[in-house]
């Protein structure tokens, strides 16, 4: 009877502990929370949340159950300008490219009938359009030749051109979207980052096959079926724990940005993430002296370890800098 009569502190302790997992980047944890939150309070927020998280990882089925059981309708779907904004956002997953740029226009006709803004609707018909222009060259890759030749191409306009096109990749699913998509895997110019971001779609969607994967300088065959997120490795949960504990006795203000960095540069190290880290604790001094925050007092620090922080900082500067 109790749990009865506290369903709705319930459904707000399961958001809580969700945005605790948020903050934490734990997104596959954060969803389950939310989810059950959902289940005992159908609050609009929440909803979005889910939709955005699906969107997030990518997971397709999820987000057609969600639109589909809530607001099965398009009328239901555009009751409310942020409604109707999520809804185009969602199209990215839900439909292929033609079909998503069709339904945006009518979408746009109707803010337009609504006097709501376009603006957040006009972004994404330009995107679809470049979609699925870049859909007709992918459809043209027959090998891994001619797969190398656009990859080619595409780094000298940059790693962010490179980003936004691997998500269009995602898109697509198509055969010749995954021989480039393997291709990326393997090509030595490739940021580690970009490939970390696929072998997780990989693992997301369930997608099973054997791939070659070229990691700091070296050569590897992985199995996806194999493959765990990144936040389920156990040093990647030690290190969290030792962040943590820094800033807890120092400035529990740093602790969002040095998550944040942490986790850009494990995406740099997946999934060999113990060759990166051997130590946790003093890699996380070594990581802590790069930043300025203390000084390393063991000698000189691997060589080793130094080098993959390194490349992990150089990526990330990147990044930073050519992410819009």
């Amino acid at each position: 009877m109790s749990d009865i009569l506290n369903l709705p502190n319930n459904a707000e302790n399961y958001y809580r502990k969700a945005q605790n997992a948020l903050e934490n980047n734990n997104f596959a944890e954060a969803i389950h929370l939310l989810e059950q939150s959902f289940a005992l309070d159908a609050d609009p927020k929440i909803f979005t949340e889910l939709a955005r998280l699906y969107l997030l990882i990518q997971d397709t089925d999820a987000m057609q159950k969600l639109w589909d059981h809530n607001y099965p309708h398009q009328v239901d779907r555009f009751q409310t300008e942020s409604l109707a904004t999520l809804y185009a956002l969602s199209l990215e997953i839900l439909k292929d490219s033609s079909q998503s740029l069709l339904e945006l226009y009518q979408i746009k006709d109707h803010f337009i009938e609504q006097s709501w803004s376009t603006d957040q609707i006009d972004l994404l018909i330009h995107e679809y359009k470049q979609a699925n222009e870049f859909e007709q060259v992918i459809n043209k890759i027959n090998d891994e030749t001619d797969a190398k030749k656009l990859i080619d191409n595409i780094l000298k306009l940059g790693i962010d051109k490179l980003a936004i096109r691997v998500k269009y990749l995602y898109r697509f699913a198509n055969p010749s979207a995954f021989i480039v998509l393997d291709s990326l895997l393997k090509h030595s110019d490739v940021p580690h980052f970009i490939k970390s971001d696929i072998l997780h779609y990989y693992l997301y969607q369930k997608i099973d096959k054997q791939v070659t994967l070229y990691w700091f300088s070296q050569s590897y065959v992985l199995n996806t079926n194999q493959l765990k997120e990144y936040r389920s490795n156990f040093i990647y949960k030690e290190i969290v724990n030792l962040i943590q504990d820094y800033t807890d006795q120092n400035n529990p203000n740093f602790y969002t940005e040095l998550i944040q960095i942490f986790n850009l540069m494990v995406m740099v190290f997946y999934p060999f993430i113990e060759k990166a880290i051997p130590n946790a604790q003093d890699w996380f001094q070594i990581f802590l002296h790069y930043y300025d925050l203390e000084e390393y007092k063991n000698g000189d620090p691997d060589p080793t370890i130094v080098k993959y922080l390194e490349t992990a900082i150089e990526e990330i500067s990147q990044l930073t800098i050519n992410t819009p």
